[in-house]
């Protein structure tokens, strides 16, 4: 050691704070072997005097110290063995024995220099002499040093030492193996493994592995000790006869630990990713899909350790749909319960596929087939529970395009056809079409409900009349399926009232005729040149309906999505300014649909839709301040996704048309024509029109030239004239009738606070269904220490259930506890805490007193 860190040294001891009794600092430095005798002769330290104790000088020295003066620190270098807890003095006569036990002894040899610069006491000197290699760089000092360790044991130092050989930030085993296992399985090219050959013993490493894992083989593999992780964390779930292949790998000591290390390791922000990749190649190796033959699906439904237990229960799943199994609710909570599971992620599309069909099957069961009633009756069936099937059928293939190639998702694709397109819609559009027929006569009206027609005079004139402020987005083909759910959205995500009215469209059912009903008019005229004119100003263009509001007022607006969007917060109060009757025209959905080359992303649209609507509604609460919303449609429309068969097709026979497309023909005719319903265009273009409207009946297309006979509207489906109507009122905090949405909470029923073994459930509730203004929730479940340590594995619970059923909102949840020594006298907490805020909302008490041999719930 050279003699500036020898020095160093020095200084660092004579600069200590003084301890208790001590007026000044005395150091004995010994040197037995007399090696470092030069050194001390150049060594000067400012303040400090040296001296010399020899074998006869004993007294003089302690005469020196104690009479000749008190006051000055002193360096004592000597050759004496001055060890004298042992009593190896070297006379009986000790004249210095308390000066020395009450002075600091120095070692200037490397081991006790490592000691002392890292606060190791001398009993575990040997630990760092075991050591050297390590502890020779400073480097990886400095490192062990950072750890600030308190309470130095033997554990702790060599658990230090594996930490910095795998760059730990903290000691930690865990973190350490799990380092080592995402660098290799190969111990023999793995760089971590490598450091603990070189610089500490592989076989202390192994032993701790052993002692917290359980890994206990004779020849110790990286492979086999991941394999032994995953095989021991589902053997705290599934009985051990199930697993008899692979019992070799099951120890009764240390599963906890293991069930813990894979559950931190799967859920990490980044080394999850190479945990899939293990995972996948172990469950081949094992050859785990044989196990799974063996298994029912409550051995694994908590399970999440290979992938191949999500594909398990998905074929689960279908396999008890295609035998036409009804086990539905089931079903879903399966679903939900997957929903927290780490392989989730990687299965999602085909889950939420999967999702969809079974609440279509599920709706199948409770309507099994649609009546024939009044058309009003029907309308009100269709906005209250049919548009169900439509949004299923649609979020089931916004699903399927992300996945198309899955053949779970091919297979799910014929029943989805086979219940919407050949069971539902049938139904459906044919007892619509004979409701209609049979009731309607040649005019197209039906009492109760509102008219698309009326939009303006009913909903928006009275808000203009009375001097406030109005905004009207229209979303071109918002369906009323679409609509329900952006209403859901708006509702949960503000302290304003989201309401959902249906209107009825008019006859045909397309942009051109839509968009005119919705604006302020008294009479609306189709002329030669197609387009409709509004109080004779032409409604197909963006200034034509400037020019149509201006009309009613001087102080409206009419703007596209677009240029809405690509104004700044300044721009649009400036272009607003004054207005209170304002038209905002949004086109995602149709532009997409109307188009043959796209109309297979017309569902996939319907998500960009719901977000665009989301921003401007946004928007325009923030930036204007907006009050009264409200959001419609010019028109529904039909989607089926498989080729349309011949029969879906009709022939256009030979009306003469004024305007056709696949789903109507406009007509001078007015001959009843077998197959077609038939109205008068009067309730649009007035009584003096002597236009019809033909409609094919049902669901059936009049056969066209060209692709685009999927996506299709401008017919009288309900599907096409059900439209929405959201009204939307937003309100500020403070407002009468604001009402902040509040989430649904997650609250522990178990009444006892005592676990006593280390696997082990609890029971928890979900305080209010999910709807209106509560909203779903997310927690993280966990128990820790009173140092903040987390001492078991961490859930995942959704409160997203909209049952009013409180047995429907209960969850039975395993934990599992972390091995170690638990105080039966101190309180450990379980932790309930909000993922989106990270807000700790319970912090509940606990006492753990596991008896011997609790490592296992029997």
């Amino acid at each position: 050691m050279s003699v500036e860190m020898i020095k160093s040294s020095l200084i660092e001891l004579f600069s200590s704070p003084l301890k208790d009794g001590e007026r000044r600092k005395i150091v004995y430095w010994q040197d037995i072997d007399g090696s470092l005798e030069e050194e001390f002769n150049n060594i000067e330290i400012e303040n400090v005097k040296k001296h010399r104790l020899v074998e006869n000088n004993y007294f003089k020295t302690k005469y020196l110290l104690e009479v000749e003066d008190i006051k000055s620190n002193f360096l004592i270098y000597t050759q004496e063995n001055l060890d004298v807890k042992k009593n190896e003095y070297p006379n009986e006569d000790n004249w210095l024995i308390d000066n020395i036990l009450y002075s600091t002894v120095f070692y200037a040899d490397p081991i006790s220099i490592y000691c002392r610069e890292l606060g190791i006491s001398n009993e575990l000197r040997k630990i760092v002499l075991d050591n050297e290699k390590f502890f020779r760089a400073t480097i990886r000092r400095q490192r062990f040093g950072s750890y600030n360790i308190e309470m130095f044991t033997e554990e702790k130092i060599e658990l230090g030492i594996i930490s910095v050989l795998t760059n730990q930030k903290s000691i930690s085993l865990e973190d350490s193996l799990r380092t080592i296992l995402m660098e290799n399985l190969d111990e023999k090219n793995n760089k971590y493994i490598k450091q603990i050959e070189t610089y500490f013993n592989i076989q202390k490493f192994w032993k701790y592995v052993e002692k917290y894992y359980g890994y206990k083989e004779e020849s110790k593999s990286l492979k086999r000790l991941l394999i032994h992780i995953m095989i021991n964390t589902m053997s705290t779930i599934i009985s051990e006869d199930k697993l008899t292949t692979l019992n070799n790998f099951v120890e009764e000591t240390g599963k906890g630990n293991c069930a813990i290390f894979l559950d931190r390791w799967m859920n990490h922000k980044t080394d999850y990713e190479v945990y899939d990749q293990y995972a996948l190649e172990i469950e081949e190796e094992i050859l785990f899909s044989r196990i799974l033959q063996y298994l029912e699906v409550e051995d694994i439904r908590t399970i999440d350790i290979f992938p191949s237990i999500d594909q398990a229960i998905i074929l689960y799943i279908v396999d008890d749909l295609e035998n036409r199994l009804e086990d539905f609710e089931e079903y879903l909570k399966l679903l939900r319960l997957r929903k927290t599971k780490h392989f989730y992620n990687k299965y999602k599309h085909i889950y939420e596929g999967l999702l969809n069909v079974v609440k279509m099957f599920e709706y199948r069961k409770r309507y099994p087939y649609t009546p024939v009633e009044s058309p009003q009756k029907m309308i009100e069936s269709y906005a209250n529970s049919y548009y169900l099937m439509d949004q299923y059928y649609r979020k089931f293939y916004i699903a399927y395009d992300k996945r198309n190639n899955s053949q779970v998702l091919q297979k799910l694709k014929n029943m989805v056809e086979g219940i919407y397109s050949n069971q539902f819609m049938v139904d459906l559009s044919y007892n619509w079409s004979q409701s209609i027929e049979n009731n309607l006569g040649e005019t197209w009206n039906i009492s109760d409900i509102d008219l698309q027609r009326d939009f303006y005079s009913k909903y928006i004139y009275p808000k203009y009349r009375d001097n406030e402020r109005v905004f009207v987005i229209i979303s071109d083909a918002l369906r009323y399926d679409i609509a329900a759910e952006l209403c859901d959205i708006l509702d949960a995500d503000s302290l304003g009232s989201a309401e959902l009215v249906p209107l009825l469209g008019g006859l045909p059912s397309t942009t051109k005729f839509g968009m005119a009903r919705l604006l302020p008019h008294s009479e609306l005229d189709l002329r030669s040149n197609g387009f409709i004119y509004v109080d004779k100003i032409n409604s197909g263009s963006m200034e034509g309906r400037r020019q149509i509001l201006s009309k009613t007022t001087e102080e409206s607006t009419a703007i596209n999505y677009n240029e809405y969007m690509g104004m700044t917060k300044d721009q649009l109060r400036e272009y607003y300014r004054g207005s209170k009757l304002n038209y905002i025209y949004h086109n995602t959905i149709d532009a997409i649909g109307d188009d043959a080359s796209t109309e297979i992303k017309v569902f996939d649209s319907t998500k960009t839709a719901l977000e665009e609507l989301q921003k401007l509604i946004n928007s325009l609460r923030g930036n204007l301040s907006a009050t009264n919303i409200f959001i419609t449609s010019d028109h529904g429309f039909i989607y089926q996704r498989e080729k349309l068969a011949e029969v879906d097709k009709i022939n256009r026979d030979d009306l003469d048309p004024v305007e056709s497309s696949r789903r109507h023909i406009l007509s001078k005719e007015s001959r009843d024509v077998e197959g077609l319903l038939r109205f008068t265009m009067n309730a649009t273009l007035g009584e003096d029109s002597n236009l019809n409207v033909f409609i094919p009946k049902a669901n059936i297309r009049f056969k066209m030239q060209g692709p685009g006979a999927n996506y299709v509207h401008g017919g009288a489906s309900l599907q096409e004239i059900v439209l929405p109507l959201i009204i939307y009122k937003n309100k500020v905090k403070g407002q009468i009738g604001a009402v902040k949405p509040k989430k649904t909470q997650i609250k522990l029923t178990n009444t006892t606070r005592r676990i006593t073994n280390s696997i082990f459930s609890l029971n928890f509730f979900q305080t209010e269904r999910v709807g209106g203004k509560i909203v779903p929730c997310s927690v993280r479940v966990y128990f820790e220490d009173t140092s903040g340590e987390i001492i078991s594995d961490e859930k995942i619970l959704l409160g997203d259930k909209t049952s009013q059923s409180p047995e429907d909102r209960t969850m039975d949840i395993q934990f599992i506890l972390k091995q170690g020594s638990y105080d039966r006298n101190k309180d450990y907490y379980l932790i309930i805490k909000d993922i989106q805020t990270g807000i700790e909302y319970e912090r509940i008490p606990f006492t753990i007193s596991l008896g011997i041999g609790a490592d296992f719930d029997f």
